[in-house]
């Protein structure tokens, strides 16, 4: 086996690091987009003191590499978990075959946890699930489909409420400090949505522009709402953030946030959703069904807590992959 090396230790030109991702997973993206997506991931994170990576180089190529964003996960109690996103990883097509890629994950992950790290957590695809769970202590939370409302199979249980109004507003800084001290569940694991955290996440991202939508009555302000469009007619609610927690009225808003998005001529609606909340079934009632399956959600736990591997448990969405 040669040398795993750390990023942090040892730092790597980029331009190896981009050629082997391109030749891994046969994309070309220009060099500037490249570099900008790895400042922001791995540099501009507000929670990342160095760029968490690993990568064994072989024949002056990166043959296998694997990096991982710090991530803070709040517990249920409200106690701050330190955790980080498995994200980037692959072999060199050239070197597959080797174990290159099994065991710089278990190398990786034995630093980690010396370094205070209590789990991982990921969104697994079919080519990297099975050595996870085989050989890397994968816990399997859930299979995540795509909840999605169609706008020609709306139900009765989506009636527009005029006491609540819903309206875009412009995504800014201020806006995200407002967000930072709003609720998004409660007792549940889910990934801290700080201000610090949401800036980074969704105004920087060189890549993504993301909308917003304030719902309010009589002129309070009861939930933003942060989503991104994609084709001509569809879109990913990415999460909702509630400025009162146990909000007695999240019917309501839930109803005026759908119908706000249909009124823009929106066909398709899409949210990650827990089955096991209140939330899921009221999604039901308007017409959300489950469709195709999207990834395999799962933690990797170093602190052998029972509780975090039952998907009742978290609350998740699509601000937690680093796909949307």
């Amino acid at each position: 086996m040669p040398e795993i090396k750390y990023f942090w230790e040892n730092p790597v030109d980029l331009s190896l690091i981009r050629e082997a991702w391109e030749a891994a997973f046969s994309r070309v993206l220009p060099v500037s987009t490249w570099e900008k997506v790895w400042i922001w991931r791995f540099q501009a994170n507000p929670a990342c003191e160095q760029a968490l990576a690993a990568y064994i180089l072989e024949d002056d190529r990166i043959a296998c590499f694997y990096a991982v964003s710090p991530m803070t996960i709040m517990h249920p109690d409200g106690s701050k978990i330190k955790s980080g996103l498995m994200n980037m990883g692959f072999t060199h097509p050239e070197f597959q075959g080797r174990g290159y890629y099994l065991e710089l994950n278990v190398r990786m992950h034995e630093r980690l946890k010396s370094m205070g790290y209590e789990c991982l957590f990921g969104f697994a695809n079919h080519n990297s699930h099975y050595s996870y769970r085989k050989h890397l202590n994968w816990q399997d939370l859930s299979l995540l489909t795509n909840f999605q409302l169609l706008k020609n199979t709306v139900k009765s249980g989506l009636l527009k409420n005029g006491e609540y109004q819903t309206d875009d507003i412009e995504l800014n800084e201020t806006v995200v400090d407002s967000m930072g001290s709003c609720f998004v569940t409660e007792e549940r694991y889910h990934i801290q949505r700080s201000a610090a955290f949401l800036k980074w996440r969704l105004i920087e991202n060189p890549t993504q522009k993301y909308l917003c939508l304030t719902t309010f009555r009589s002129g309070d302000i009861l939930a933003y709402t942060v989503y991104k469009r994609f084709g001509r007619n569809e879109v990913d609610i990415m999460e909702i953030f509630y400025t009162t927690i146990g909000l007695t009225a999240y019917k309501e808003i839930l109803a005026s946030i759908m119908s706000c998005l249909l009124s823009k001529g929106i066909n398709s609606i899409n949210i990650w959703s827990n089955l096991f909340s209140d939330e899921h079934l009221e999604l039901e009632k308007m017409g959300f069904r489950e469709h195709n399956v999207s990834t395999h959600f799962g933690v990797i736990d170093f602190s052998g807590r029972k509780d975090i591997s039952l998907i009742s448990n978290w609350h998740y969405r699509f601000i937690d992959s680093d796909v949307y």
